[in-house]
């Protein structure tokens, strides 16, 4: 359903999106779908995702190799803001979460995760999840 809304009307098939994320063109398409399916769950409609500030996006784009895919930090905000407010008109809700990026590697080589936007945003879930039994 949020995958259909995040894409373009496929001509061919008279019908909006893929299930499939893999045919979503674009790579920020791509990462949009990934972030979905990575986040939502059936039982709620609340999205976890990584806050980065200017200076750890600069050292996040040193060890997350996909960041450079984005200008500059301008650029990561316009998106997530674009991928967060279409997930808001879709009815979830977004809770940024504030990502240490030591923490993040230490965890990242504990869990053997490719070192990702989706894994950064995974992170961001574990801290959340962590916090809210503490």
């Amino acid at each position: 359903m949020i995958i259909k809304f995040l894409q373009s009307v496929d001509p061919e098939q008279e019908q909006v999106g893929s299930q499939d994320p893999s045919a979503i063109p674009g790579e920020s398409s791509a990462a949009a779908a990934e972030f979905i399916d990575a986040f939502s769950t059936p039982d709620s409609n609340r999205v976890v995702a990584a806050y980065l500030t200017e200076g750890d996006y600069r050292l996040a784009r040193m060890i997350v190799p996909e960041m450079s895919t984005f200008e500059d930090y301008e650029d990561w905000l316009d998106f997530r803001t674009g991928v967060f407010w279409g997930l808001e008109m879709a009815g979830f809700t977004v809770n940024l979460v504030p990502v240490d990026l030591s923490e993040f590697a230490i965890w990242r080589e504990t869990t053997s995760i490719i070192s990702s936007i989706s894994a950064l945003d995974r992170f961001a879930r574990f801290r959340d999840l962590r916090a809210a039994h503490e």
